[in-house]
């Protein structure tokens, strides 16, 4: 099943800049309920991380779980830009650990931070507000 995964900064959204990429912080997050009200919610602006403009096309992926394990090695193998490679660090060292183990998250956490680093992922210079967006089977999901 491919899915299209689209997150645009709301702000970005009426100036036409067209952003096409997986957006790696979760607004839930950035969600807080508001000290004088119990049903309201306060929705925070932040700087999302997002591949860098010529990379989009290699770093965004599926969920890895959709992949067989062949396209997964071949993606892993030969796309040093994939995302694929913070979720599944392991790939091409003997040792494997436990999945969310302390070890292996500190894995996933080096990866991230080498992908920042490389400039692979870049913080977004502006505050924003994103729109979460999925098509898959003619149906679009927009959160």
């Amino acid at each position: 099943m491919l899915m299209d995964v689209h997150c645009t900064p709301v702000d970005k959204v009426s100036k036409g800049v067209a952003r096409c990429f997986r957006c790696l912080l979760s607004l839930n997050s950035y969600i807080r309920k508001d000290s004088n009200s119990q049903h309201m919610a306060t929705i925070i602006p932040f700087k999302g991380i997002c591949p860098a403009r010529d990379k989009v096309h290699l770093v965004t992926s599926r969920s890895y779980d959709t992949y067989n394990a062949h396209t997964l090695e071949d993606k892993l193998k030969h796309n040093p830009y994939t995302f694929l490679h913070i979720i599944k660090p392991d790939f091409g060292i003997k040792k494997k650990l436990k999945p969310n183990s302390p070890e292996h998250l500190a894995r996933v956490r080096a990866k991230y931070e080498s992908f920042i680093k490389e400039e692979y992922l870049i913080e977004d210079s502006e505050k924003s507000l994103y729109i979460y967006q999925q098509e898959s089977h003619g149906h679009v999901y927009t959160g």
